[in-house]
């Protein structure tokens, strides 16, 4: 294993041939079809509705939502999705934004493996993210991930073409635009930045004389931040969130999150997971075997981000897998070098044939395995209370007040809807006592407590849903008066009389 470095410029990499430009456009076009299909099959989950209420407000309204949600609420993703609310409420218009920045993801990677490595590398790589399970899912999702990816790889390209071929100003420029949007999109994109700074300091005897335009250009960055640094300040307290409350990282965690990149975590330690597991793991370490500049900095990205991370998390846990988006790229970049630098034919095509098979298999349980991936059904949920609920009889209560956010775009029944839970209160639903008729329905979402399932729930236990102990003695005490379960995907509607 050869560990000394190149020199710091690296010959120009070949562009791609015609059959490669060939294959990235086929690995496009499957890709659109892996990230439009049935698009609009399932209702908005929680934070969905979240993204289609802040794009549907008044601004000024939209922006207040965001605050008062917390500062990870960057407002990026969701100006970006207002065109697409225009037409009116849809499944299919709110996920059509991160589904295109998805595609558009492709060949950006190839691009990226193409310069860092060889184009052969870049097609693997492309090809690799086109079925990636865990990018596929958050590409049919309305939030800021994708646009969390694109905005990694897009400035991670550009400072490589400045660092490795030529610091051309249009590069410096667009090495800002990527970086501009990362930080209006998501906290996490600070990491991106970071990632490029250690790397100068590694390398800084060929790199410093970088250090005054990457400076620039990161300034340049930071100035698209003043107007929302402006709403912040003026708004005057900040409120912010951490990714999932009181969670302990283990040893397993980052090996779970190696199960998401590559295959899609399920939560079942199987042997079969544990193959591909450690086939990914394996082929990462190939990607050692000739330690290349470009090489260095896909390491440093992939590797410095988690670590901060994990140490952060044993005070405030802040890790969470889809948050880690950032680092994606170059997780998938490694394993394409890793598998491109492979001496022998045969082994190489060996070992691509296998992580392909293992990622096709976790592909295919994004569109059918709804034990693991699932969406709460609201749109079920408010066609039930618009069929069901008397409004001059019956009284709707929801476990939380976050509920009236998806219930918001999906139900449009006369009953009010009442939150148990709002803030630091419970305002416990009170049952007639002479039973005459009158119902009480209460709306209680699955526990979503897993930082690494990227399906919003998990199975029904009302220890885990709330760990309000009023609510807990309510429904004990109440046992008897239960007439009815309604069960939805993530959702349950209890009727008490």
């Amino acid at each position: 294993m050869a560990h000394r470095l190149e020199p710091q410029r690296v010959h120009r990499q070949p562009p791609f041939t015609l059959h490669q430009q060939l294959i990235l456009l086929g690995l496009t076009g499957l890709a659109c079809l892996l990230r439009f299909y049935q698009l609009a099959s399932e209702s908005l989950w929680f934070d969905e509705a979240l993204s289609a209420l802040f794009a549907t407000q008044p601004f000024g309204l939209s922006v207040r939502s965001m605050m008062e949600e917390g500062l990870h609420h960057s407002p990026l993703f969701y100006v970006l999705l207002r065109p697409f609310t225009a037409g009116g409420f849809s499944e299919f218009s709110l996920r059509l934004l991160p589904a295109l920045l998805g595609v558009v993801s492709i060949p950006l990677l190839a691009q990226l493996g193409r310069l860092f490595a060889s184009p052969r590398a870049g097609i693997l790589a492309a090809y690799l993210l086109t079925i990636s399970p865990f990018h596929v899912w958050y590409s049919r999702e309305t939030r800021m991930y994708s646009l969390v990816f694109l905005a990694a790889a897009g400035a991670t390209y550009f400072f490589g073409k400045c660092v490795f071929e030529r610091p051309a100003l249009r590069y410096w420029l667009a090495l800002a635009f990527f970086t501009a949007i990362g930080f209006n999109t998501h906290h996490f994109a600070f990491f991106i930045p970071l990632v490029q700074f250690v790397y100068i300091l590694v390398t800084f005897r060929d790199s410093h004389r970088l250090l005054r335009a990457w400076v620039g250009a990161e300034l340049l960055a930071a100035l698209s931040l003043i107007p929302w640094l402006l709403v912040i300040l003026d708004w005057g307290h900040f409120y912010g969130s951490s990714a999932a409350p009181g969670y302990r990282l283990t040893m397993i965690d980052p090996f779970a999150t190696v199960w998401n990149f590559s295959i899609g975590y399920t939560g079942e330690v199987t042997a079969l997971v544990a193959v591909a597991v450690g086939l990914f793991l394996a082929v990462l370490v190939a990607a050692l075997r000739t330690f290349t500049r470009p090489k260095l900095l896909v390491w440093i990205w992939l590797l410095v981000p988690p670590l901060i991370i994990i140490g952060i998390s044993f005070r405030v846990s802040i890790y969470m897998d889809r948050y880690l988006m950032v680092v994606f790229p170059a997780f998938l970049l490694l394993v394409a070098i890793g598998l491109d630098g492979m001496r022998r034919s045969i082994l190489r095509q060996l070992a691509s044939v296998a992580i392909v098979g293992a990622m096709l298999a976790g592909l295919g349980r994004v569109y059918y395995d709804k034990s693991v991936y699932n969406r709460a059904d609201w749109r079920g949920v408010g066609a039930y209370l618009e069929q069901s609920v008397d409004a001059t009889t019956d009284t709707i209560f929801s476990l939380y007040y976050q509920h009236l956010v998806p219930l918001h775009f999906y139900y449009r029944g006369t009953a009010a809807v009442h939150p148990v839970i709002g803030g630091e209160t419970a305002g416990l639903p009170e049952l007639p006592t002479d039973r005459n008729g009158r119902r009480v329905l209460l709306i209680i979402d699955h526990p979503n407590i897993s930082v690494h399932l990227v399906g919003h729930c998990q199975a029904f236990d009302i220890d885990g849903i709330t760990s309000d102990v009023a609510v807990k003695e309510w429904r004990r005490q109440n046992a008897n008066r239960l007439s009815g379960i309604r069960e939805f995907a993530c959702i349950r509607v209890e009727t008490y009389e």
